[in-house]
């Protein structure tokens, strides 16, 4: 927005920068990362544009957010292994429709390498070339160091409520602060997930949302650093998430569970693979683990990118597509504005 030329007041009381195990996070600090947009299985339908789109926009996102302090780049490839012969035939259909865009079927027993880690591979798997993970921390401090550059306000205060103005002309909306304080503006962009229903139905909208939680562990694997060098970034199995970190360590994680409490027995399921964990899986040592909560659209598809009225935009419920899908919808907000 403020490449836009827009003056930009950013109101957001959180701003953890680290995961911690004992809060609830949400959006970026409690994030994988994951990039699955090549791979998405439709072809059709708003969810592959935006998708499509932010595949565009991604590779201009990170050379204007890259710096030599905190590079910031997509680790690729992902693979995603298939559960049966008739899913392995549908990715082999999305892979021929799709060469183009870097995906790839892998016929099985033809990868040694996979082969010796990963036994119960009998489908073979596609691989997308070019989608990955891109590491959300560093990605959310290359945005601060960005901001610094523009002239934003930044106010890390709670938002309360919402009001209109008596203005027809500028200065419509009022936001009153936690701390008493009342600030004007001419257009509200809403990206306050579960709480955002909270603050758009005093003004007469109902945009119901759930809480969707999603668990992560870090695993210290007993391999060596050769083991992992030809590691794809990512493996996918029914989703579920293996991402290759550092130091033989490799995050687990998976968004399956409604409310905002861990299920102990869902953490167990996700670790076991669906009962499909290979032996030195079941051999790691859990180092950590957090977990976070996402807001989904009830009834509607994810995400909600709506202009409600004149100067009221609401751009959240992304989901489990957050990271992969914010240049696509900050995109589509800077038009509405202008």
């Amino acid at each position: 927005m403020a490449c836009l030329g827009h003056n930009v007041t950013l109101i957001d009381p959180e701003t953890n920068d680290c995961r911690d195990s004992e809060k609830r996070l949400s959006g970026t600090a409690a994030s994988l990362g994951i990039l699955m947009g090549r791979i998405y299985k439709r072809s059709k339908g708003r969810a592959w544009e935006l998708r499509k789109r932010s595949i565009e926009l991604w590779p201009h996102w990170i050379k204007n957010l890259n710096s030599a302090k905190n590079p910031v780049f997509v680790n690729t490839p992902l693979v995603q292994f298939p559960k049966s012969e008739k899913e392995a035939n549908t990715m082999n259909d999305l892979a021929k429709e799709r060469y183009s865009l870097g995906l790839e079927m892998i016929k099985p027993n033809s990868n040694e390498w996979l082969n010796k880690f990963w036994p119960n591979e009998k489908y073979g798997y596609l691989i997308s070339h070019k989608d990955g993970f891109i590491d959300p921390l560093r990605l959310q401090i290359c945005f601060r160091e960005k901001l610094l550059g523009k002239d934003i306000k930044t106010i890390h205060e709670k938002v309360l409520s919402i009001e209109r103005g008596t203005s027809l002309s500028s200065n419509k909306w009022h936001i009153h602060l936690e701390n008493g304080k009342k600030i004007k503006q001419d257009v509200i962009v809403i990206c306050a997930a579960l709480a955002s229903e909270k603050l758009i139905k005093p003004l007469g909208y109902s945009i119901p949302l759930e809480p969707i939680l999603g668990q992560a562990i870090k695993l210290k694997l007993w391999l060596s650093d050769n083991d992992l060098l030809n590691w794809p970034s990512v493996i996918n199995y029914q989703g579920i998430n293996l991402i290759k970190s550092f130091n033989n360590e490799i995050l687990l994680g998976a968004t399956l569970e409604k409310g905002i409490y861990p299920n102990r027995d869902c953490l167990n399921e996700m670790q076991n693979f669906h009962e499909n964990a290979p032996e030195w899986l079941k051999q790691a040592k859990i180092d950590s683990k957090w977990f976070g909560i996402r807001a989904r659209p009830l009834e509607r598809p994810a995400p909600i990118l709506d202009v409600l009225e004149n100067g009221l935009i609401i751009s959240t419920g992304h989901y489990r597509n957050g990271i992969l899908l914010a240049p696509a919808s900050a995109e589509w907000v800077g038009k509405q504005i202008t």
